[in-house]
């Protein structure tokens, strides 16, 4: 228990307030139908978007997790999926492996540009109820961990059932 706590510490810490930015307006191609979207059109706050990357076993792990915690609290929190440091088909290979729902886009290095570099997958922006990224937060983090980091940014979600890998 105790080094699962200290665990939970460590991954945390990589989580950080960012100041507030507005969500950027770009147009991303969704990785499902190929069609351009825009983030904000995308998602609505709260949120959290997953930055992920080909051969990331990591990003699949978060991308699972947030699918979870998102089916669970629909009405409180939405999610997507925004691939990086790769290609079409490598993006749709993870979120095959992680098989999830999530509305996923293609980033760009104007985004990632924008959101000040990713310098690790998995790589979570969480977006306020104003639509505007608030935290980063660093590496995979569960949904143990996750909900009551989220709770405490007024996102209540109810608890998870336990199960091995998210």
């Amino acid at each position: 228990m105790t080094r699962r706590l200290a665990l939970a510490g460590l991954l945390l810490l990589g989580a950080a307030a960012v100041p507030a930015a507005e969500l950027p307006k770009l147009a991303l191609t969704d990785l499902r139908d190929g069609k351009p979207r825009a983030l904000p059109d995308l998602v609505e706050g709260p949120a959290l978007l997953i930055l992920f990357e080909p051969r990331c076993p990591w990003c699949v792990r978060q991308l699972r997790a947030v699918d979870r915690i998102t089916a669970a609290c629909p009405e409180a929190l939405e999610a997507a999926g925004v691939g990086v440091h790769g290609d079409t088909p490598g993006y749709r290979r993870v979120l095959h492996a992680a098989e999830v729902e999530l509305p996923a886009v293609a980033g760009t290095d104007r985004l990632l540009a924008t959101v000040g570099g990713v310098p690790a997958t998995p790589f979570t922006l969480f977006v306020d109820r104003a639509g505007r990224v608030t935290h980063r937060l660093r590496g995979y983090v569960p949904p143990a961990d996750l909900l009551p980091w989220l709770r405490r940014r007024g996102v209540e979600c109810p608890p998870l059932p336990s199960t091995e890998a998210p």
